[in-house]
């Protein structure tokens, strides 16, 4: 139920959910540009260092290479190579973009994807001095890093040098997608074109967990859907629908912090994470989750409630990569005047009730074996850290924070 529950909540943030990985050569090819549709893109604002470029490139190409085992929107092990890819795009920090070019449905599978196609840049300054066949380049002219993943006779994973003359990914690529682009970029842009993953891919939502997931956001009938992660405030999402004209576009903000950090209404997202898990259950299995949920909420639900309450509207974040995979850390503020030893005996009780093992302030639980190949981390800590306080305040007081880590 972990596995669902932690993969349900990651698809809602991002809007959406096996085979071998195959052969994993690097061979030189010259592939047909596929249609120049971004069918999906996640960006971040800015440039990388060119101290970080090698590394960079590195952790990039580990990522596309697991989606050489992507076969469906139905299936957990291809959301979890999904959001390893998106998660060590963000984790790169500025300058990073890649973009789902080109899907090919399975003739004899059409539930299937046959060939994808995924382009990544990195944007660098004009004074970056890398070697170009590592995959970086200064953005907008010159030769890429490409992924292609064939299967006429297996996988086959290449990488090849693509100048952007010969159309692979133009700098225009993100274009259709200019009309839901706020002034000021964010510091992470997620874009989705549901109408071009329709006409590229039919089955794709057609039925399954997928299509009920896209179903439960309100946003089944939209034709393109642009999200806005700002580095502090308030997070927008633009989105057009097949309702009105393609030049209509509605925007929406979420809630906007006191402190600078992005704004999260944390009683609303567990409510919708709960929505989104139930609604990508079969039916036997939904019923049996609603009857195991209740009867955990009988036992924890009151201090459930209280935590979730204790919290700020707000939420800093980061992910890192590491030598072994990625660091996510999520930091959620509490709000002052709640009593700390209160909220730490909460804590403690809801997760060693969860199936948390508890020590001291922190709860540690172990991943199983997908979620944890999608976030790049074997354990999940909850933690609650009291900052600390000046001489003659109240130690028992807030402020305080809640820090969550996957590693």
């Amino acid at each position: 139920m972990k596995q669902r529950v932690l993969l349900a909540c990651l698809t809602l943030i991002m809007l959406f959910t096996p085979s071998t990985l195959g052969q994993g050569t690097e061979i030189e090819v010259q592939p047909t540009p596929p249609p120049q549709q971004a069918l999906a893109a996640i960006r971040t604002s800015g440039q990388v260092p060119p101290e970080d470029v090698q590394e960079a490139v590195e952790h990039l190409r580990d990522a596309m290479l697991q989606m050489g085992r992507f076969n469906s929107l139905g299936e957990a092990d291809s959301i979890a190579a999904l959001v390893r890819l998106a998660l060590t795009t963000m984790s790169i920090g500025p300058g990073a973009t890649v973009v789902v070019t080109g899907i090919e449905p399975d003739p004899q599978n059409p539930e299937h994807a046959r060939n994808l196609h995924i382009a990544a840049t990195l944007s660098l300054s004009a004074e970056a001095d890398v070697d170009r066949l590592v995959g970086a380049w200064p953005a907008p002219d010159g030769d890429g890093l490409v992924f292609i993943r064939e299967s006429d006779a297996g996988i086959e994973l290449c990488f090849t040098k693509v100048d952007f003359k010969e159309g692979f990914l133009r700098p225009d690529a993100l274009d259709p997608f200019a009309s839901h682009t706020p002034e000021s970029a964010g510091r992470v842009e997620l874009m989705l074109d549901l109408e071009g993953l329709r006409r590229a891919w039919p089955q794709s939502l057609a039925d399954g967990p997928a299509r009920r997931v896209v179903a439960v956001t309100g946003l089944a009938n939209a034709r393109k859907i642009h999200v806005h992660v700002p580095e502090s405030g308030a997070v927008r999402l633009a989105y057009s629908s097949r309702a009105l004209p393609p030049e209509d576009v509605t925007t929406r903000s979420g809630p906007s912090p006191d402190a600078g950090d992005v704004g999260a209404r944390w009683p609303a997202l567990f409510d919708a994470g709960l929505r989104t898990y139930a609604v990508a259950l079969e039916p036997d299995d939904r019923q049996a989750f609603g009857r195991q949920f209740q009867q955990w909420m009988g036992q924890h639900g009151n201090r459930l409630r209280g935590i979730v309450q204790a919290v700020e509207i707000g939420v800093s974040w980061s992910i890192d990569s590491t030598e072994t995979g990625l660091r996510t850390r999520i930091v959620v503020p509490v709000r002052e005047g709640v009593e700390i030893p209160n909220l730490t005996e909460a804590i403690k009780a809801t997760l060693t009730g969860a199936g948390f093992s508890v020590e001291g302030d922190a709860g540690t639980l172990s991943l199983p074996p997908t979620v944890a190949d999608a976030f790049g981390g074997s354990a999940l800590t909850i933690q609650l850290e009291q900052v600390e306080q000046g001489e003659g305040q109240d130690a028992d007081a807030a402020p305080a924070r809640i820090v969550v880590t996957i590693e």
